[in-house]
């Protein structure tokens, strides 16, 4: 999955004006709908007519109102697929500069290897070796760290980007009986399409919640996991205190540096 920030950013910019557009229909928008169907001449001569309206205009308040508050509480989050993806991108160098030294410490690229003979040469061969291979384990934790991330982050793009979706096409439909509850007589009119949409916009709002939810559990768990990959240390050296860590201690390692057929190659540390 990818994210792109610019996107981000201008998903974000245009939910929070959705909002300030839902804060403006429960500050004005509704009150001065309400007052002018009231105003229609002959409202008050049907029964029950004026008690809709008002019904009508209070349901359509509380019901933005509900709808406000959930979108304000989520966005308080929406720093954090930028920042999930930012880090994904330091755990990427992570794995490019483990890898590099992954394949600098292959005992195939070590000339030293390939030309030396003796004690110099086994050791230098169990050294490299072992720490290639925890070169390459740090190499694919970060890797592994840097997919979850940025998977998170991709993910919380398309949740915000549905949150704008929903809150806009709420916002369309609240307009439209917003004009006919101003009408008076289309009252049970509104007050019936209303809280169908209503209905509608409540079950999307949840309905993304409990999907992001369920992502970003999934994505616990597969920290879980990379937590449990790196505790394992069995893959990396061991020390002359019997300890597993790495890099290697090189007084245990080289106490013998010798190569053999070089007179001049005998030295010991003892």
């Amino acid at each position: 999955m990818d994210f792109d920030i610019t996107s981000f950013n201008e998903t974000i910019k245009k939910l929070e004006g959705y909002v300030d557009d839902i804060g403006k229909q429960i500050s004005t928008g509704i009150p001065n709908a309400r007052s002018a169907a009231l105003d229609v001449d002959g409202v008050d001569w049907v029964p029950g007519l004026v008690s809709v309206i008002k019904k009508c205009a209070e349901k359509m308040i509380e019901v933005c109102k509900w709808v406000w508050d959930k979108i304000v509480d989520i966005l308080k989050s929406a720093w954090a697929p930028v920042t999930m993806f930012t880090r994904a991108l330091d755990w990427y160098d992570v794995k490019g500069t483990a890898s590099g030294v992954q394949g600098t410490l292959d005992p195939n690229n070590l000339e030293a290897i390939r030309l030396w003979k003796g004690a110099a040469q086994v050791s230098y061969m169990r050294t490299a070796t072992t720490q290639s291979a925890a070169a390459g384990k740090v190499a694919d934790a970060g890797d592994k760290t840097a997919l979850v991330l940025v998977t998170a982050a991709a993910s919380g793009l398309t949740f915000y980007a549905g949150m704008a979706l929903i809150t806009y096409q709420f916002i369309a439909a609240c307009v439209a009986e917003i004009g006919l509850l101003c009408t008076g007589f289309g009252a049970p009119l509104s007050l019936a399409s209303f809280l169908a949409d209503a209905g509608i916009t409540t079950a999307a709002i949840w309905g993304a919640v409990a999907g992001i939810a369920t992502l970003v559990g999934g994505q616990a768990t597969a920290f879980a996991n990379i937590n449990s990959t790196v505790s394992d240390n069995s893959g990396f050296p061991q020390g002359a205190d019997g300890k597993k860590h790495w890099p290697e201690s090189f007084a245990n390692s080289f106490g013998d540096a010798s190569v053999d057929g070089d007179k001049e190659s005998k030295w010991r540390l003892n």
